[in-house]
């Protein structure tokens, strides 16, 4: 548990977009629904933020989302866009975006 604390406060202070003053957005928010995802920006840092605290695996397709680079994860995958979740998992992922994506289905 102190590791995994350790790596968190260290990717937050390696990261300006985990930073409190960095800005949010959903990406995909459904009632009774998981995973939640959403962005975190700043300046030109982009991390995609992914939550399933359910007891069943969950996917969802993130429009517009290039090359992820794994930051921090247990039990999730973005790979072309889409992103599957195990049981009870997150993934923070670094992304470059074509533009902000329109639709998560």
């Amino acid at each position: 548990m102190l590791n995994f604390t350790r790596a968190l406060l260290k990717l937050r202070r390696d990261h300006p977009a985990l930073a409190n003053a960095a800005d949010f957005q959903p990406v995909y928010a459904e009632k009774n629904k998981y995973p939640f995802v959403y962005l975190r920006t700043a300046a030109s840092e982009e991390i995609i933020v992914s939550i399933n605290p359910a007891a069943q695996s969950c996917s969802v397709i993130l429009n517009g989302w290039d090359d992820p680079i794994p930051l921090l994860v247990q039990g999730a995958e973005l790979r072309s866009g889409r992103l599957q979740m195990d049981p009870v998992s997150f993934g923070v992922f670094a992304v470059h975006a074509r533009g902000r994506p329109n639709s998560a289905r």
